[in-house]
């Protein structure tokens, strides 16, 4: 088998992405699989893509609910989470998982911490009052 591009040089592999045989001079590899030179141009640059906007926007809600008392925290959580599962459909580019994910894990933590927050505001309130009641009945 000859080279698609080079036909007086022998094949040394075929192309990941269209099957075409394609010498060593042609050859190009990246993540671990091999390309022909055309398949390459659009390959490689379709997986480098750079993350999506809900990706993003899913980070900057979580960091900034530090900041803002845990406003931005749910929203923040939710979009990491859909992303993360476009991203596993594969609707979305594979860059934005790091964003995704951390979005997802600051805005469960800062919402945690908000709840956990609550629920002792309302325990030490009922520890008060039930203390005032004993201290007027003496």
């Amino acid at each position: 088998m000859n080279c698609t591009y080079h036909p007086d040089k022998e094949a040394a592999g075929v192309c990941s992405s269209c099957g075409r045989p394609f010498c060593h001079t042609c050859m190009v590899e990246s993540t671990g699989k091999s390309y022909c030179r055309p398949c390459a141009v659009t390959t490689i640059g379709r997986d480098r893509q750079s993350a999506s906007d809900m990706a993003v926007g899913a980070i900057i809600l979580s960091a900034a609910s530090i900041g803002f008392c845990g406003l931005t925290a749910i929203p923040g959580m939710i979009l990491g989470f859909i992303e993360l599962g476009r991203i596993k459909r594969g609707e979305s580019p594979e860059a934005g998982r790091g964003m995704a994910k951390a979005a997802a894990i600051i805005g469960v933590v800062v919402t945690a911490f908000i709840v956990l927050a609550i629920v002792l505001t309302i325990i030490m309130i009922i520890i008060a009052i039930v203390i005032a009641m004993l201290a007027a009945e003496s």
